[in-house]
């Protein structure tokens, strides 16, 4: 890999880093009305419910293995450069400030005399002291400027708030360190799919918060996300792990679907059909879903169907039943369209109770109007047939 090729993909997933950093600070226990925010004072920062801030995160990733933080790493004055930059920062009473990274720490340095334990700060100030005017650094010339030209008193105060935060999960790791923190609540046997829904959620929750759509999140939003997916993955409900994303747009090339030609019989119309190629995609791509990732039987599945196939068969016979003797090709049509309203009104739940969005059970019909064991025009298994002969070699 090139050089600027590696420098790219080591940024890009720094910045992946420290969203999923900002979901596993957000997992661990704490007050539950403390916000958690995205580059507002720090990559990562937490405030009180005023919006007072409480700490400031500095979230550091590296590629690769190994690796030493030392007193004149780069990553370090870039960090005490952010916070100096900040006068909410310096202020004695300010935030507590915390430098996590990927990197081990030089036994010998100022980071290692402020870790969470056998603190030593008035050592961790002369050795940084020592070192900003020692090194001979370029990069970090500015930073170490400025850390000089600071009076002593808030040098002192800025390093009795900072604790160093070293050899920490890298991004390729962090998902199995979020697993062990949720731990107990987590679904048996369905823990990577409950954590994938999860990411997914905080990766949409973070774009709003780094576009200023929301200020920021809190361990209460992110408990209520946590009851709302574990309800998803009980017995009684099931998670749509299959979205809208990627569905047609256009009924280029599914009008010949049979489903499509059911639709058409009673001439229901592109609207309507372009619903239900999508509706029809999508539950298939869910049912696959579900039982490739086993949350559900096929036996499962197949009483659900047979469910469907007997209430489409009573509202068929009321239909029939309705039309009289004679029935004109319109009214056959208009018949066909009220039994077609009431089948895609038919409620999710009758897969499983707690399931409310639609989409499945329309998806449902149509994989069986297309397989011809349900219609929605009175005279459709005659069509059918017709329609099937023209389809012989």
């Amino acid at each position: 890999m090139a050089a600027d090729q590696h420098t790219a993909a080591g940024q890009a997933l720094g910045y992946v880093y420290q969203v999923g950093r900002a979901l596993l600070e957000l997992a661990r226990p704490g007050p539950e009305d403390q916000e958690l925010r995205l580059e507002s004072i720090d990559d990562v920062s937490w405030h009180d419910a005023a919006g007072n801030p409480l700490q400031a995160l500095q979230v550091k990733h590296h590629l690769g293995v190994g690796g030493t933080l030392g007193d004149m790493s780069a990553d370090l004055w870039r960090t005490i450069q952010v916070w100096l930059d900040n006068p909410a920062l310096q202020q004695p009473d300010g935030p507590s400030l915390y430098l996590i990274t990927t990197q081990s720490v030089t036994d010998t340095s100022a980071l290692a005399r402020l870790g969470t334990q056998d603190r030593d700060p008035g050592s961790a100030l002369h050795l940084l002291n020592a070192a900003a005017s020692e090194s001979t650094n370029k990069s970090t010339a500015r930073a170490r400027t400025a850390w000089l030209s600071q009076p002593l008193a808030t040098r002192t105060g800025i390093v009795s708030r900072i604790t160093a935060v070293w050899r920490q999960a890298t991004a390729q790791e962090l998902t199995a360190e979020l697993r062990q923190v949720l731990d107990v609540g987590l679904p048996v046997g369905q823990e990577d799919s409950f954590l994938e829904l999860l990411l997914g959620w905080w990766w949409r929750v973070s774009v709003d918060l780094l576009a200023g759509a929301r200020t920021g999140v809190t361990r209460l939003h992110l408990r209520l996300k946590l009851d709302d997916l574990r309800d998803q993955f009980s017995s009684r409900n099931l998670p749509m792990t299959v979205g809208a994303d990627g569905l047609p747009d256009s009924l280029e090339g599914h009008r010949d679907r049979i489903f499509a030609h059911q639709l058409d019989w009673v001439e229901a119309g592109d609207d309507l059909l372009l619903i239900a190629v999508r509706d029809y995609y999508r539950a298939y791509s869910q049912s696959q879903d579900w039982v490739e990732n086993n949350m559900i039987e096929l036996a499962e599945l197949a009483a659900y169907e047979q469910r469907v196939i007997d209430e489409w068969k009573m509202q068929f016979a009321l239909i029939r039943r309705s039309l009289g003797s004679s029935p004109t090709e319109e009214d056959l049509k208009d018949a066909g369209m009220r039994l077609y309203s009431v089948a895609m009104n038919q409620p999710a739940s009758m897969l499983r109770p707690g399931l409310t969005d639609p989409f499945f059970a329309r998806g449902t019909h149509h994989s069986l109007a297309d397989a011809g064991t349900v219609g929605w025009h009175p005279d459709f298994a005659q069509r059918l047939e017709a329609l099937l002969m023209t389809r012989l070699p």
